[in-house]
């Protein structure tokens, strides 16, 4: 996935990123559809689904890994194939037959691995058919294409063949369960119906019948065989299962609308600008870590807070120190309070503080199950999309507030950096084509007061070290080669 990765990933956690530096060949909106045509797949089908959980519970528990990479290499020409299919039905929209046959000839070329994922899927965007009418029709078969190849029938697995690698791939092959052939199968099939002549909308109707029948499903779902597992990971991080079932209807709604070339919501709001790569991970121990915060440009990020309700222990907080300069995630597990408070006051004045919305207590206006404040301003990262920071913002800010608020301009995206409370700050990155979307949810949702930064500097409301501490924050957390402010 090199080249694609450098535009875009989805990573199957449920995080669809766009690089924000990155040359987008057919756009920022063309690669947005691409990655999110992977969260669909994944987020709509039980093979997806079992693919995303194992990669959650993975995270976790390393004795997972092998499994989930093995579930996710089974699915890659489905999910790639599809996506790119819809990446360049939206370029196919845009020029006429010659110049459309000319880009594919060119992107043979450079980039034969996903032409050749795009290759079995050619003949859809060849058919001929009633092309103002009808085209809306081909992005929806190959979604069905795409769905079918992924839905199945499992019979119960056990919780040793989720454990081991060798003994799932007999398991899926025993069971004939393996996304990858099945959609060869099926593109096939359709392949032969266009041949004998039948009309697209007889096909998808067929396909339909055929594949997406009701007795697809579980035996025992597989969540009840991880039960223990999941629980543990539950614990630890309290979102990492949530239910995406609204978030899918908006998703096919976005997929509905591009089939027509109209985009009443927008799908740049479904995806984050974030780091396609990742710097290296370092773990350290508490008195380097000290060090690090004193001596490194970069930000602190706390991750999450781990509280045991059962030993009724006092709770720890797992932080990381994201060195710009040296490019290593460095990180710390089990910090007590008077720990962070120490680390606090090491770290320079330059560097960040952060933390995710996970480990933020919004009620509270301060870190989750944090007693004595720190002495630090505390930035709240929203490190999502913009259609999931909305729901944050449109439930913590009161409707009886109106909260000062600026951007800071970066290329692609903007920090949308809002006042929450005294020291309390939220940074929401939005990309330039989401700010329409952000405009109409100000006085519906929430109200923000968009002050002009010269002026806010002459007031004292805002300095240069604000500035650089976001840009800090913004370099680290992205982790990508330092990002320059827009002037």
């Amino acid at each position: 996935m090199s080249d694609k990765e450098k535009q875009g990933i989805y990573d199957y956690n449920g995080t669809a990123k766009i690089n924000v530096i990155a040359k987008h060949e057919n756009g920022v909106l063309s690669t947005t559809v691409h990655e999110l045509m992977h969260l669909l797949l994944t987020k709509s089908t039980n093979y997806g689904q079992f693919v995303g959980y194992m990669n959650r519970v993975a995270h976790i528990y390393p004795k997972y890994k092998n499994s989930a990479q093995l579930l996710a290499k089974r699915m890659i020409e489905v999910q790639e194939g599809v996506a790119t299919f819809h990446e360049y039905f939206m370029l196919r929209q845009s020029v006429n037959e010659h110049d459309f046959k000319a880009e594919i000839n060119r992107f043979k070329k450079s980039n034969r691995q996903y032409y050749n994922y795009l290759k079995p899927l050619l003949f859809i965007l060849n058919l001929k058919i009633d092309w103002d009418k009808e085209q809306y029709k081909l992005p929806a078969l190959v979604k069905i294409i795409g769905i079918s190849s992924l839905s199945f029938s499992f019979p119960t697995v056990r919780l040793v063949q989720l454990e081991s690698p060798n003994k799932l791939k007999v398991y899926l092959d025993k069971t004939n369960i393996n996304p990858d052939e099945k959609y060869k199968r099926i593109i096939a099939e359709v392949k032969s119906e266009f041949e004998k002549g039948k009309h697209i909308q007889e096909v998808i109707d067929n396909l339909t019948e055929r594949e997406l029948h009701t007795d697809l499903g579980w035996n025992e779902d597989f969540r009840n065989v991880l039960h223990e597992d999941i629980k543990r990971v539950t614990e630890r991080y309290p979102t990492i299962f949530e239910d995406y079932s609204s978030f899918l209807v908006d998703i096919r709604e976005v997929f509905s609308e591009s089939a027509k070339g109209d985009f009443e919501v927008n799908p740049i709001d479904f995806v984050q600008p974030g780091a396609t790569r990742e710097y290296k991970r370092r773990l350290v121990d508490y008195p380097s870590f000290l060090e690090l915060v004193k001596n490194e440009r970069g930000s602190l990020y706390i991750k999450g807070v781990g509280f045991n309700k059962e030993k009724d222990e006092s709770p720890e907080f797992y932080l990381e120190f994201i060195a710009i300069m040296g490019e290593i995630n460095y990180y710390v597990k089990d910090i007590k309070e008077q720990q962070l408070h120490e680390i606090i006051e090491y770290i320079d004045n330059g560097n960040g503080v952060a933390c995710s919305p996970a480990a933020y207590d919004f009620y509270n206006a301060k870190l989750l199950l944090l007693e004595k404040p720190l002495k630090r301003n505390m930035y709240v990262y929203f490190d999502s999309p913009y259609f999931a920071s909305r729901m944050f913002l449109a439930k913590f800010l009161k409707t009886d507030t109106i909260y000062p608020a600026f951007y800071i301009e970066y290329p692609n995206f903007n920090m949308l950096v809002i006042q929450y409370e005294y020291k309390n700050i939220f940074l929401v990155p939005i990309f330039t084509l989401s700010t329409h979307t952000l405009d109409k949810d100000v006085g519906r949702y929430f109200d923000l007061n968009f002050i002009d930064t010269d002026k806010a500097k002459e007031e004292g409301r805002l300095n240069d070290n604000m500035i650089d501490v976001v840009d800090s924050i913004v370099n680290s957390i992205l982790q990508t080669a330092p990002i320059k402010i827009v002037n």
